[in-house]
């Protein structure tokens, strides 16, 4: 019994600390004519930019509103960008993601 008081005890703080949250960047993806005839399904509306998805969320390039929803829920943090996005966006988006990752 003392052994499980014990065990219990010491990996008390483990659960207590919070788990750092992970951040994607996005962009809206642009249809352009006659793209979702090549393929078996349409493109997602959201395209992999950058970032680092939870440890159990599947790698996607292209992302649908469902998968950005299962993303948030696993503790995932999402910035979208607009499609034609500049150097300069990137990096405000890359600190919106440091500052709602302190948070």
């Amino acid at each position: 019994m003392k052994t499980l008081v014990l065990l219990f005890i010491c990996c008390l703080p483990v659960y207590g600390q919070e788990v750092a949250k992970t951040c994607v960047i996005v962009k809206r993806h642009v249809h352009k004519f006659g793209e979702d005839m090549s393929r078996m399904h349409p493109h997602r509306p959201f395209d992999y930019v950058e970032g680092n998805y939870p440890a159990d969320f599947k790698w996607r390039s292209e992302l649908s509103d469902g998968d950005v929803r299962e993303l948030q829920q696993k503790g995932g943090i999402l910035v979208v960008m607009k499609p034609d996005y500049q150097a300069s966006d990137l990096e405000d988006a890359r600190k919106q993601c440091q500052s709602q990752g302190e948070k």
